[in-house]
């Protein structure tokens, strides 16, 4: 841990970038010249990714709505780099910058862990202790109110044989405040958040369908990272010819809840998923950053970064104002939303000859700042740009690898670190599994079947399935009412398929499908009975729910051609190794082919679709194979009414003998890409290219 915060302090502090030239510009961006006779071109490392970024869609409009929102603040420019303006930057102006903004005077430290206070303060001082205090004015400025709400409207690149029909975005965005927002009012308005859009369930998403043809919602809604906070909702995949009518619909929404307010479970299931939220980070991201990214907003602009952490008394007075009747939410809707007008509707719109234009524009401006070169210029740019190539694969020199900080074999700790865990395997091939930890007063469980029996053919429909088994409604309840029952009792509920390869084994690979939830104790019986009705009362036979959930998947596919080279490297894998070509047929290339065929499908093959759908669930929603894993506090677990709850669970699942082509083992033989060289267009500025070699 310590040499990573020797590596980071050093890494800025004291960067290289500050005193090479060369690291700008390899690393920033340079003018490449290869040959006297070639074109100028741009190159560098940042240059390129944020062209690569850029090239989504999204990505330019989200940015396009920051801009309009604060024209007047640091807000309305791009601080992360817009292609177009990077080249405009110079290595001095960026020395001066880091020299200016990255002192200490201008820092912020965090720890979090249970490493001696000490020994971190003085490991600061040995960095820090060569500063002079500065006064360094790094204030965002305050936007002020806009008289009236604005329009904006914005272009991006498609490519020219790609359909411009349904393509449109649209958001409506809202600065809520010119001062960070009270604990109180942060929290009504994440309350409100979920309530208006955090779940398919919620009052937006429910609408949009009624008034046009969008794939699905977009915007985050609440954002509390900048200094003045913002509000964002809005559709993609949109005619253009439709925007209009939804900007009205979604304000009537807005003004029939100010009116008339939300109804109790809908409260109750939005209140609960914001405790949880608070309560447990994220999974996947590890606790100090979760706290950090919390705190860090009101920290950065003068207010207690400790307030977001302390969260449970301004709960409660929320709790206590909603059992008193107060109508917080209508209130907190006319004064954030309807009765103000610092308000932005930006739409983007696609252009097949955009590229194009860009393109024409940037190489008139490389052959323009050529022809403003001498010849020993240009020379020089020549010897630059191939001593620039040659610097880029030199190894570093001895000295610079022996500054690097090492971990030697004594620092690390001899033993491996266990869970607690108790296992109990029952009579019908179910498995429960139990881990004694502090878990802040949650029990998180997961349920989680075995797959090995699924076919080839039904394998890219599993991401989908295991979403309709908690999305679909069950025969008690539709999916807005299960989705409101979900949220009051659990955290929620959030289906996955995992999928690895065997050791020892490269032709097998093993495939899971999971369910995650968490309540609080009292609540864990009536999770439980919930999961059982999710897993053995779903109604299946639900095409227009169904295509509602494989639109929003086709959308989510359409985007990993903006993954960077992470859908390049899983198609050239899936030639070679088997667990790769499930990666493709579930997240890949060939996924988002397969989604587009069913939607195709849709329209008149619903009933091959419903057979596969009960197909998998007779293979999956299985006791034999189960496994059942608990976590909870020590004196939850020893109660054991949670082991009797989770025995009546699992009986209530069929016991059925699997019939499948290799049971209840893994995936074997499964088949490959062929091998061959392939080419994908897509409307993007950054190409990637891939090569896979197998080594085993």
């Amino acid at each position: 841990f310590y040499n990573l915060v020797h590596v980071y302090l050093d890494a800025v502090l004291h960067p290289r970038a500050v005193r090479d030239p060369n690291v700008y510009a390899q690393e920033g961006w340079c003018y490449e010249l290869e040959d006297l006779n070639q074109p100028l071109a741009y190159k560098g490392v940042v240059f390129n990714e944020m062209r690569g970024k850029y090239s989504n869609p999204l990505e330019r409009h989200m940015r396009a709505v920051q801009n309009a929102l604060f024209p007047e603040t640091a807000y309305g420019v791009d601080s992360v780099g817009d292609p177009a303006e990077i080249p405009s930057g110079s290595f001095e102006e960026m020395v001066e910058f880091h020299e200016k903004f990255y002192h200490p005077s201008n820092a912020r430290f965090w720890f979090y862990g249970n490493d001696p206070v000490e020994e971190r303060l003085q490991l600061l001082d040995s960095y820090l202790s060569e500063f002079r205090p500065a006064r360094v004015d790094s204030v965002v400025q305050v936007q002020c109110p806009f008289p009236s709400p604005r329009n904006v409207t914005e272009e991006f690149v498609i490519g020219p044989g790609e359909c411009r029909e349904k393509r449109t975005i649209g958001t409506i965005s809202w600065v809520l405040s010119e001062t960070v927002l009270s604990m109180v009012d942060e929290l009504v308005l994440s309350i409100l958040t979920q309530l208006l859009m955090g779940n398919p369930s919620a009052a937006v998403p429910r609408t949009v369908p009624l008034h046009c043809s969008a794939n699905m919602v977009v915007g985050q809604g609440l954002d509390t990272h900048l200094r003045q906070p913002v509000f964002t909702v809005g559709v993609s995949d949109i005619f253009t010819e439709e925007w209009a009518n939804l900007v009205n619909a979604i304000l009537e929404v807005m003004w029939h809840h100010a009116c008339v307010g939300f109804e109790q479970d809908e409260i109750d299931a939005a209140v609960n998923t914001v405790e949880f939220a608070l309560r447990n980070p994220p999974g996947g991201v590890p606790a100090g950053f979760h706290w950090l990214l919390s705190c860090l907003p009101r920290w950065l602009y003068g207010r207690d970064p400790l307030a977001r952490m302390r969260y449970e008394a301004p709960l409660k007075l929320i709790r206590s104002r909603l059992a008193k009747g107060e109508p917080v939410f209508q209130n907190a809707l006319k004064r954030y939303f309807l009765e103000n007008n610092h308000r932005v509707t930006v739409l983007s719109v696609p252009n097949p000859n955009l590229a194009r234009k860009l393109e024409s524009e940037e190489k008139a401006t490389m052959k323009a700042m050529k022809d403003s070169f001498s010849q020993e210029d240009v020379k020089q740019l020549v010897n630059f740009t191939a001593e620039l190539k040659t610097l880029q694969v030199a190894p570093d020199p001895p000295e610079a690898v022996a500054a690097l900080p090492l971990l030697r074999l004594q620092d690390l700790e001899q033993g491996i670190r266990t869970i607690p865990r108790a296992v109990e395997v029952l009579p019908s091939g179910a498995t429960i599994l139990t881990h004694e930890l502090p878990t802040n007063g949650v029990v998180y469980l997961y349920l989680t079947f075995h797959l090995g029996a699924v076919p080839e053919r039904l394998i890219p429909l599993l991401p989908l399935f295991t979403e309709c088994i908690t999305q679909l409604g069950t025969t008690r309840r539709d999916f807005v009412q299960l989705l409101r029952k979900t949220g009051a009792l659990t955290g929620g509920i959030a289906p996955s398929v995992h999928i690895s390869g065997k050791l020892g084994s490269p032709s097998q690979c093993i495939g899971l499908a999971t369910f995650r939830c968490a309540a609080l104790p009292a609540k864990v019986p009536e999770m439980l009975n919930l999961l059982q009705e999710i897993c053995t009362e779903v109604v299946l036979d639900n095409p227009v729910r169904f295509m509602d959930l494989a639109r929003m998947a086709l959308t989510t596919s359409a985007g990993i051609i903006f993954d960077k080279d992470g859908y390049i490297s899983t198609r050239v894998a899936a030639q070679l190794n088997p667990l790769a070509w499930l990666e493709e047929n579930m997240g890949g290339i060939s996924y988002y082919s397969w989604l587009q065929e069913l939607f195709r499908r849709m329209g008149s093959d619903w009933g091959s679709i419903l057979a596969d759908l009960k197909e998998l669930h007779a293979l999956v929603v299985n006791q034999q194979g189960l496994v059942v894993g608990v976590t909870a506090d020590p004196a939850v677990l020893r109660g054991g009414a949670l082991q009797g709850n989770l025995r009546q669970l699992i009986s209530a699942l069929p016991a059925r003998p699997v019939v499948g082509r290799s049971g209840m083992g893994n995936w074997e033989k499964l088949p490959l890409l062929p091998r061959r060289n392939e080419c994908f267009v897509a409307a993007s500025e950054v190409n990637h290219v891939g090569k896979g070699v197998w080594l085993a």
